[in-house]
């Protein structure tokens, strides 16, 4: 399977090419994007396997 790294030189250079006219309009809205579904996975996860809650004790009883 090729890879970014394992592509030939050419594909290498068109995607540095690429990246260097790439808006940052773009890319910052991607970046904001990925960060908005993160929070909402997150969210949703801690919804669907909440921290058990933890009992305060000396630990007495627990044999």
């Amino acid at each position: 399977m090729k890879t970014r790294e394992t592509a030939c030189p050419g594909y290498q250079a068109a995607l540095a090419a690429h990246r260097a006219v790439a808006p940052e309009r773009r890319i910052d809205g991607h970046r904001r994007s990925c960060e908005q579904q993160t929070r909402a996975v997150r969210a949703l996860s801690r919804q669907a396997f909440p921290e058990p809650e933890v009992v305060q004790g000396d630990g007495a009883g627990l044999d």
